[in-house]
Formats: C-alpha cells, structure tokens, sequence
C-alpha cells in the first residue's frame, strides 16, 4: 500500500492500494522509531506498537495501520547478535 502525507484534514482519503493521511501521523511514527532505537526493554516496545497500532487503526484503519507498523519496523531493525 502507498501512503501519501498531508497537512489538510481534507485530503484525507483511504482506498484499497493508496491512502493519504495526515503529517502528523508520520511525526508520530518517525519519533516512535528514534525512542525505540533508543530503548532496551522488549516489553516498552511492545506496548508502544501495540499503541500505535491500536490508535492508527481507529483512525485510518486496519489496512493503513499495518502498512505504517511495518514502515515503523523498517524504520527501527533489530541488530543481529555475533
């Protein structure tokens, strides 16, 4: 799924294979990446996707609230152990 950013509520569209939905969903994501890299506990990280997730969802969708998780995995990749 595409997913377009925009600063007006207006513009805000779901559809099948692209959605536009607002900047300040992406602030969000981009901010949930940089505490996740920066924390070690499993549990917090959970529960914040979890959140973020469950908000997303209620906003925009299922469909659009996984495609942004995923994104938010891409955005924070787990190091792999020597």
């Amino acid at each position: 799924m595409k997913i377009t950013y925009t600063y007006d509520p207006g513009e805000v569209k779901i559809g099948k294979d692209e959605s536009v939905i607002l900047q300040s969903a992406y602030e969000w994501l981009k901010d949930l990446a940089k505490d996740i890299r920066a924390c070690n506990n499993s549990d917090q990280i959970r529960q914040a996707e979890h959140d973020f997730f469950e908000v997303m969802s209620a906003r925009y969708g299922g469909q659009v609230a996984g495609a942004l998780l995923l994104q938010l995995w891409k955005m924070t990749p787990k190091e792999e152990k020597k």
